[in-house]
């Protein structure tokens, strides 16, 4: 079955047409069942990791691992200047006029910009590493993971730059595809260090090291493969189109701080205040948490490109029809989900991580009624993105980390670790009404043009 971007060709008869007209419902459902395929089959994935991780490893390693993933998150954010989602932002824009100098342009700018940043983070990251882990990570442990992660920044760059070319275009097959590529390598890993009995802290990470590395080399193959054609145009360098996109991307980046801060800041907490036992527990309940991204990640991921080509096609009446059907499905679906978090919370954290984690199921049943907070935040921030307004989905951010620092720290003074789950909440709340207001607004001004 191949994809209908690929298989309708334009008039001069050489390049494809990218983004045909038809039906939003077709189109929905075509994709939506190439989305709902490889989630399903790459869920499991992180799943069976953690689990042979948690059984193999001490909670401390867990903690310390987790603790390190998330720093590296924070830094790896400047890793892509922002570049990547301004490409997923401009990209549809220059293939629908047709302007694939421009297109090609972009593609090479953003793929040496990168490089040029990784390298200067890996440097960074050498020199801060013994400092990092000794006086921040308080554990010999860390400095062998950061150094291992200087290599993660030499092959980051070309995978995020192979999948966003995918999403932008709305290949959903091919960027889900080196995603089932990368997380299946490392469970393949993960297993033969587990029965091998060769599985070590620092192993574990060279295995998601190797996972990277098979699926970029996957996904540059398949570019070459559908994009061969923009080899033949020249590239357009036009200063106003660069200072555009790095416009777009400079508030990217805050945004995607912002981002990180928001899923990551409470990571931080639990290791600071609480220490790396409690920064394990912590961890493996966001595994149980985020059994929601299941079933909203996928289609809110994809998002994204879908509002982006209906707002540059001026297709509004479909914008609002989608929208509301995802807030009325999302809200339903996370109430659900809460409930049977509620009451089967115990069996499913025993039975995934053992006895000894059954404190994460103790937090999973706090935070079981807020559950539906995630897609529907997930769902304001893509309109908010398609529609350019960058700016103002980083303000919404910044309010939400804002609320939910402030409300974890008196909380967790006051009832513990748990206070923690509560500002995460209450952070959420905030950006998701904040959001909303924006949107109304955004309405009002383009129905009164």
């Amino acid at each position: 079955m191949q994809e209908i971007h690929t298989a309708t060709e334009d008039t001069a008869g050489s390049e494809p047409i990218l983004f045909p007209e038809e039906p939003l419902k077709k189109k929905l459902i075509r994709n939506s069942f190439w989305l709902y395929f490889f989630s399903f089959i790459v869920a499991p994935t992180g799943y069976i990791i953690k689990v042979i991780a948690s059984r193999e490893l001490s909670v401390e390693d867990i903690g310390i691992f987790y603790s390190v993933l998330g720093i590296i998150s924070l830094i790896s954010t400047y890793n892509d200047l922002g570049l990547t989602e301004s490409m997923q932002y401009f990209l549809p824009h220059y293939l629908i006029d047709k302007n694939f100098k421009k297109a090609k342009s972009m593609l090479q700018f953003t793929l040496v910009s990168q490089l040029i940043s990784s390298a200067l983070i890996i440097v960074a990251l050498l020199f801060l590493a013994p400092w990092l882990a000794t006086h921040y990570f308080q554990s010999p442990l860390a400095l062998p993971l950061l150094q291992l992660f200087c290599i993660y920044f030499l092959i980051i760059n070309t995978f995020q730059m192979i999948q966003s070319l995918f999403i932008a275009t709305q290949k959903v097959k091919r960027s889900q595809g080196i995603e089932w590529v990368r997380m299946w390598t490392i469970v393949l890993f993960v297993f033969l260090g587990w029965q091998l009995d060769i599985f070590s802290l620092n192993l574990f990470m060279s295995y998601r090291l190797i996972g990277l590395a098979l699926a970029t080399i996957v996904g540059v193959i398949a570019a070459r493969k559908h994009f061969w054609w923009l080899s033949k145009y020249k590239s357009e360098i036009d200063r106003a189109s660069i200072k555009k996109r790095f416009g777009y991307a400079f508030w990217v980046i805050i945004g995607t701080n912002a981002t990180i801060l928001l899923t990551q800041i409470d990571q931080q907490f639990a290791l600071y205040f609480f220490g790396a036992e409690s920064a394990g527990y912590r961890t493996n309940y966001l595994t149980l948490f985020n059994s929601m991204a299941v079933i909203c990640t996928p289609l809110i991921g994809y998002l994204f490109p879908l509002l982006n080509e209906l707002n540059k096609k001026n297709e509004r009446t479909k914008i609002r029809l989608l929208n509301r059907a995802l807030y009325a499905g999302f809200f339903a679906i996370g109430l659900v989900l809460g409930v049977v978090a509620y009451f089967w919370g115990p069996e499913i954290a025993v039975l995934l991580f053992g006895e000894k984690f059954r404190f994460s199921w103790e937090l999973f049943i706090v935070s079981a009624p807020f559950l539906w907070l995630v897609p529907i935040m997930g769902i304001q921030f893509q309109n908010l993105a398609s529609h350019g307004m960058v700016k103002q989905r980083v303000g919404v951010l910044l309010l939400g980390v804002a609320v939910n620092c402030v409300v974890s720290i008196v909380l967790m003074r006051a009832i513990g670790i748990t206070g923690i789950i509560y500002g995460t909440a209450a952070g959420q709340a905030s950006a998701i009404i904040a959001s909303f207001i924006i949107q109304h607004i955004h309405r009002r001004r383009h129905a009164s043009v």
